[in-house]
């Protein structure tokens, strides 16, 4: 029989220091794991709070030159029509309708993810220079519109717009041309997927908001598709299907949304389809910086449309 030798004080030490040393390590892991699991949870596209605060900057101040807007209405003998409609919710939606005589159609104007529609006088001189007349509208919690936006919220407001250019304007479908900017590129989507227009432009666009969010925030590569729930924002999609003429406009120095996103949404559709990218446009800067460029291209490609009335 063998008899075991009793442990000696320095054993024990070491037998005290190797289980404090792997409780030790158990800790650390253990706060890593909760550490990873909270910003997981925390900045998980499913944590609408967060996915709001990254994709809406509405501003509520209405910055209107007035001088600007008399020149406008000289210029082009407009009317300029403010508006309120109503947004499904209840809530009040401020709009805006720049008539004038005998147009070729009527713009609608889906803006992007910041500022409000007073921030978009820019956009009006190259329409209505077009012949064209202008509907601009606000999505809740912008400008004077009430409430507050949401991926889906913004697309309702985008359709409670046309709907009321149709049904109270009584302007054809036939006559609209959808034209968005940045995220309002979506939205102009979405409405054409339920309802008619002559053409569609999207200015500054990405090609799906879940391929803009694992490009500008790395760490949403770990979570698959369907755990999006913005992903119906897509500027993909209905371009593979028929659709009327189609106008991708760029800036060549976009650094928000490159114009390779542009790209691949021509790369996917199907035709009718034109691709313009402008060399000294940005994001926030298109009609601004190379201004006769852009509107060169952008004005071209109405002129292509069949004039109606």
């Amino acid at each position: 029989m063998v008899e075991s030798q009793p442990e000696t004080e320095e054993h024990k030490d070491d037998k005290e220091k190797k289980t404090k040393k792997k409780w030790s390590v158990k800790r650390e892991l253990l706060k890593l794991t909760i550490f990873f699991g909270c910003f997981a949870l925390f900045f998980s596209p499913m944590n609408t709070y967060f996915a709001n605060f990254i994709l809406f900057h509405p501003y509520s101040k209405m910055e209107i030159h007035l001088p600007t807007m008399d020149l406008l209405r000289d210029k082009f003998n407009a009317k300029w029509n403010i508006l309120t409609l109503d947004a499904r919710d209840g809530s009040k939606l401020s709009a805006w309708y720049w008539e004038i005589p005998n147009p070729k159609g009527t713009i609608l104007v889906s803006h992007g993810n910041a500022g409000n529609l007073s921030h978009r006088v820019h956009l009006l001189a190259p329409m209505m220079g077009s012949g064209y007349s202008v509907f601009l509208y606000d999505y809740r919690g912008y400008g004077e519109s009430e409430g507050q936006s949401d991926d889906r919220t913004i697309v309702e407001d985008g359709f409670t717009a046309y709907d009321y250019m149709t049904r109270k304007l009584h302007i054809k479908p036939s006559d609209i041309v959808l034209y968005g900017e940045s995220l309002g590129c979506a939205v102009s989507t979405e409405i054409l997927e339920k309802r008619q227009a002559r053409a569609v432009v999207l200015q500054s666009c990405f090609a799906s908001v879940v391929d803009a969010a694992r490009d500008k925030f790395l760490w949403t590569a770990i979570y698959p598709d369907y755990l999006f729930p913005q992903r119906h924002l897509d500027n993909v999609t209905a371009y593979t299907r028929p659709h009327p003429p189609l106008l991708l406009l760029h800036g060549e120095k976009d650094f928000i949304l490159p114009a390779a996103y542009a790209k691949k949404v021509y790369e996917k559709a199907i035709e009718p389809k034109t691709l313009y990218l402008v060399k000294g446009c940005g994001h926030n800067d298109f009609y601004m910086n190379d201004a006769a460029s852009a509107i060169a291209g952008f004005q071209g490609f109405l002129s292509k449309l069949d004039a109606p009335r």
